[in-house]
């Protein structure tokens, strides 16, 4: 199958180059109008280049959209992009895992400012330890970016946080919103220089007795960011931020049991920029990443006395990466290669009740684990006249024995009359969890055995912009090889535990639509569809078929007024025996009004009114989200 996709994806590169005639000019003009500060991305290769060179199916979500939103999580804003599937149950400061074109969390790849998120434990990521007020702006890769990024075969989010200023006199802004069940919303920040070094500055807290019964969330949140010049050619910076949401989840009656936890994540990284000559640069950096998650599930008294311990578990993780990178630009190329070092350590502790200890668990199970990937990679992107291509190669090794080339390449070619075609192929791959080679788990044994799953992905797309509109389509085709499968009771006796093995194959297959309209009147509309079929079934939930739909119908009268009404749907395609809900539009009205201002004070209030129509979309009854509320506030630029 590999072959024919192969040969097909060639074919359709000839017959892109084959149509290019005419010259470029004006012609990107009006495509360019859709795009305004999103014109350039470093996700697709690392380096700055103009989305148009990037044959990848990249979304990128600006700081003007987030703001629109009033958005208080980075998950909330990924559940608008088409193609990607967030699992979170709505709730104010909600956990949120992100599934990328049918493909599962654990192999979708988020990234703050290049430092990557993921538990090294499960591979999952959650993203609302990243406070959105320090967000600039997020690059979304749909399919594989391991010849980039690394082990991830189905994509990388990366967030992009802001930058420093450059005046003697700060800005900034000061915002509070409040809403329904006390949930709040507190920011402040604040950037500027102090002589040649520029600063950001950003401090947070939210909270919230949860908008549905049992639930409560709390946060707080720091970031700091430095620049300085050293000479006209060099230049140093360093960032450091801390987290720590603390979160009551509620009951779950159907497993007996209430839930809760704690996390912290506390980072740095230090980085080095220099110009070398006029064509070749270095970039290079070192960052740490410090989490502890404690969460702890108490009897509902099904099982034992109400209150008494089920099951908990306290966990830290620290991650140490460097990273060395050289940038070239000869005629027509950019071409980046570089290094990158990753130790991981895990330290755990699984505390169990008397009912799990009835069952043949430990009380107590101490776990320590250690992980180190070396890496080297080297990508290009050519331009050719109306071409552009990009073909790129990344060499991944890990301890624990594992070893990975991952190739990739793509072609965009710029037609006539606004329009892009764009063509990929890429492999991609992801390491086992920790949790399931090496350590094991409650009733789960390790299988040191475990090989990496690989992806081939293939992706051909094409764009255009119109006089009055904007579309983008997408068609992709996945080939999943060497999955993980549970064999229930296969391990060692005589516990028999559960124990994970390679044994899987899939296809899945689905396109995305995405499609905008210049204003009329004021008045704009914003739409997305993505689908994804399943051969065969998904082996976690027994889907056959998924889809996403987001509108948003936008007023902005360009003198301070904004509203948008926002709907957005989720559809699992569950069997019909999943206790779930799915498939209705959550709508949410948005709205942003700026009041006069005063010299340098520019005051805005915005609030907005979610889940308007009460609609019900959760995988689980116990995950049910928060019917109608509202919130409003205030924010004061400076």
């Amino acid at each position: 199958m590999k072959a024919k996709a192969l040969i097909l994806f060639l074919f359709f590169c000839l017959a892109l180059i084959r149509s290019a005639s005419a010259e470029l000019g004006e012609e990107m003009r009006i495509l360019n109008m859709f795009y305004e500060e999103k014109d350039l991305v470093v996700s697709s290769t690392r380096q700055p280049k103009h989305i148009f060179d990037s044959a990848e199916n990249i979304t990128v979500i600006t700081l003007k959209e987030i703001e629109a939103m009033n958005a208080h999580t980075v998950g909330e804003v990924l559940s608008r992009v088409p193609g990607l599937f967030v699992n979170s149950n709505r709730d104010f400061g909600a956990t949120t895992l992100i599934n990328a074109q049918g493909v599962s969390a654990r192999h979708v790849q988020i990234l703050l400012d290049g430092i990557p998120w993921n538990f090294n434990f499960n591979e999952t990521a959650e993203t609302n330890t990243i406070p959105i007020g320090i967000v600039e702006r997020i690059e979304v890769v749909k399919g594989p970016a391991s010849s980039v990024w690394g082990p991830y075969l189905g994509g990388a989010v990366n967030i992009i946080t802001k930058d420093v200023g450059n005046c003697a006199v700060p800005s900034g802004s000061i915002s509070a919103s409040y809403g329904n069940s006390r949930s709040g919303d507190y920011r402040a920040e604040a950037r500027g220089a102090a002589g040649a070094t520029g600063y950001y500055l950003f401090a947070g807290h939210q909270a919230s007795d949860g908008l549905v019964s049992g639930r409560s969330f709390d946060n707080d949140g720091f970031f700091a960011k430095i620049h300085a010049p050293v000479t006209d050619r060099l230049s140093l910076g360093a960032s450091l931020g801390y987290s720590d949401p603390d979160a009551d989840l509620g009951d779950y009656p159907a497993y007996g049991f209430s839930s809760n936890y704690w996390s912290r994540a506390l980072w740095g990284k230090g980085y080095l920029r220099g110009e070398i000559t006029e064509s070749l640069s270095l970039h290079a950096s070192a960052y740490k990443l410090t989490r502890k998650h404690a969460s702890e599930n108490l009897e509902l008294g099904n099982g034992g006395s109400l209150g008494d311990l089920l099951l908990s578990t306290d966990s830290e993780e620290d991650f140490s990466g460097a990273n060395i990178e050289f940038s070239w630009k000869p005629a027509n190329h950019s071409v980046v290669t570089g290094a990158e070092y990753i130790r991981g350590d895990f330290d755990s502790r699984l505390r169990t009740g008397e009912y799990y200890q009835f069952l043949g668990a430990h009380p107590v199970s101490l776990d320590q684990s250690a992980e180190t990937r070396q890496s080297f990679y080297i990508n290009d992107t050519i331009l050719l006249g109306r071409f552009s291509l990009t073909p790129g190669l990344r060499y991944d090794h890990s301890s624990l024995g594992d070893e990975n080339l991952s190739p990739s390449f793509g072609v965009t070619c710029k037609l006539p009359e606004n329009t892009l075609l764009r063509a990929s192929i890429a492999r991609g791959f992801s390491l086992p969890p920790l949790s399931l080679k090496k350590t094991g788990g409650l009733f789960l044994d390790s299988n040191p055995n475990l090989d990496s799953e690989s992806i081939w992905s293939y992706q051909i797309g094409m764009e255009t912009a119109q006089k009055y509109f904007w579309l983008k389509a997408t068609l992709f085709y996945h080939e999943i090889e060497d999955g993980l499968v549970k064999i229930y009771y296969g391990g060692e006796s005589p516990a028999n535990n559960d124990i994970y093995v390679n044994g899987s194959s899939a296809d899945q297959k689905g396109f995305e639509i995405e499609w905008e309209t210049v204003p009329v009147w004021n008045l704009s509309l914003k739409a997305g569809y993505s689908y994804v079929h399943y051969s065969p079934a998904d082996i976690e939930s027994g889907a056959e078929n998924a889809h996403t739909a987001d509108i948003c119908l936008k007023y902005d009268d360009n003198q301070g007024l904004n509203i948008q009404l926002m709907g957005s749907l989720v559809d699992w395609g569950l069997p019909a025996d999943r206790p779930s809900e799915d498939g209705e539009f959550i709508w949410d009205l948005v709205f942003s009004k700026r009041l006069p201002g005063f010299r340098r004070i520019l005051p805005e209030v915005f609030g907005a009114v979610h889940n308007l129509l009460n609609q019900d979309q959760y995988l689980f009854p116990e995950q049910k989200n928060p019917d109608r509320w509202m919130e409003a506030g205030i924010r004061i630029r400076f």
